[in-house]
């Protein structure tokens, strides 16, 4: 199923077939949130990451991620995941430790960037050999790297090696959801909590023990085929 099929759905569980209380684009929304809530409980879409820091000295998450499963340096040692308050405590001078990483944990001033402990470089350098324009333009626009109103060519790069990989739980698509229906009820279950003349607490309570009572359901079933649960978090 689409968004637009999945849109459909929601509408007729909510009986809104004529958009009187809410829009595509609100019902958009609430699936988008179902959406990456179904694929972090059920832990089905996964991929992996190999990483070195960008030019700043940072690392960030990939745009899909949702949760971290396990991950290693580039000595195939295992990654252990834990808090900036965990590692605090653990050496108040962790950001300034160097070697190969232990840790993993969320950088505490970057959303959407991670930090690791010790850390395993410098500072990536980039030098650019700006063109002088003195004698009108010797390239065209296209050519080079644009810097401070000019365009040159790269003098040198230093840039980082391989620090580690990370297997990691991932957002998939809308096509990508087989169990499309505890979608459509943690969807439901956002729908009525808007401020709406249907709000109610009650419904959306009800919704999200359908939620999880479906999740809890895939996860025997994965069990008794597999010997593993594979549904990821239960409730």
């Amino acid at each position: 199923m689409n968004k637009k099929e999945f849109t459909d759905k929601l509408r007729l569980y909510l009986a809104d077939a004529d958009s009187k209380i809410w829009q595509d684009s609100e019902l958009g929304d609430f699936l988008d949130e179902a959406l990456k809530q179904y694929c972090t409980d059920a832990c089905l879409f996964t991929g992996v990451y190999k990483f070195s820091p960008d030019e700043k000295g940072n690392y960030k998450y990939p745009s899909d991620w949702l949760g971290f499963k396990v991950g290693w340096n580039e000595k195939s040692d295992t990654l252990i995941p834990a808090t900036g308050r965990e590692l605090f405590v653990l050496n108040q001078k962790n950001q300034k430790v160097s070697g190969s990483a232990q840790y993993i944990f969320d950088d505490q001033y970057d959303h959407g960037y991670f930090s690791l402990y010790p850390k395993p470089g410098n500072n990536q350098n980039v030098k650019f050999m700006v063109q002088d324009n003195s004698f009108g333009e010797i390239f065209d626009n296209s050519f080079g790297v644009f810097l401070n109103g000019q365009y040159g060519t790269t003098l040198s790069l230093n840039s980082f090696d391989y620090s580690g990989e990370i297997y990691y739980i991932k957002l998939g698509s809308f096509e990508e959801v087989t169990d499309y229906m505890a979608v459509i009820y943690y969807a439901l279950s956002i729908a009525y909590l808007a401020d709406t003349e249907l709000a109610s607490s009650e419904n959306s309570d009800f919704w999200k023990r359908m939620y999880r009572d479906r999740l809890s359901a895939f996860g025997r079933i994965s069990f008794n085929n597999s010997g593993n649960f594979a549904a990821g978090n239960f409730y």
